[in-house]
């Protein structure tokens, strides 16, 4: 009897230690075609210790806000980032689609926790969402990954199939998938292009190695965020 009134105990004590607050950088692949998905990222999971910043890239990275704990804050900069939402796409021709150089835009996101003091009590993440391959291979896996640990950062990936912005859009078409197209117009098919699944594969390497994880599919960012919340 006297067991298990302590494994209750024990039990009471570990539901009541607090989670550790969290330094988390959302890093956003900010390609034409990324902006329908951009403009689904919900940060309402975000507690009132942790602290985010927000970076998007392209061939190159951007810091859009620093660390900060304000939402409201936070809310208005990733509304300004992926400005139009659905209703403010470009039908864009091919030169017009830069290239996303993912492992660069991580060098330079890991490198933006130099910023803040090293704290054990809080926990650190990179979450990337990315919808084109990175060719560049630069920096290294070994170089990223030693940035990564050497940071005390998880790295939490999420590849998705972004809409091919340099197909024209069809008006007649009103089948799904779709997505809204200009005011009094019917939808628009949505083209989608493949996954990124080289990328992806070093993705998940570097994850598994930081202690996170990668996916690939629909960008969910409250339910990323509260797997590292509860780790």
């Amino acid at each position: 009897m006297r067991g298990a009134w302590l494994f209750i105990l024990a039990s009471a004590l570990c539901a009541e230690q607090p989670k550790a607050p969290l330094d988390v950088v959302l890093l956003l692949d900010s390609t034409p075609g990324m902006q329908p998905i951009l403009a689904r990222t919900e940060i309402a999971s975000l507690r009132p210790d942790d602290r985010a910043a927000l970076m998007t890239f392209t061939k190159k990275a951007r810091l859009r806000q620093a660390f900060t704990s304000d939402r409201e804050k936070l809310t208005g900069v990733l509304r300004r980032s992926s400005v139009g939402g659905h209703g403010g796409i470009a039908f864009r021709q091919p030169q017009d689609n830069p290239e996303a150089h993912v492992f660069e835009a991580l060098a330079a996101a890991c490198r933006l926790f130099s910023s803040l003091p090293k704290d054990a009590s809080r926990k650190r993440a990179i979450v990337v969402l990315y919808g084109d391959e990175d060719s560049t291979s630069k920096p290294t896996f070994e170089a990223l990954k030693k940035m990564l640990l050497d940071a005390s950062v998880s790295l939490w990936g999420v590849a998705v199939s972004k809409y091919d912005m340099t197909r024209r859009p069809d008006w007649t078409v009103q089948t799904p998938p779709t997505i809204p197209g200009p005011p009094g117009a019917p939808p628009v098919k949505a083209y989608r292009l493949p996954l990124p699944e080289t990328t992806l594969k070093t993705i998940e390497k570097l994850a598994a190695a930081t202690g996170g994880a990668a996916t690939s599919g629909e960008w969910d960012l409250p339910a990323i965020l509260g797997r590292i919340q509860g780790r």
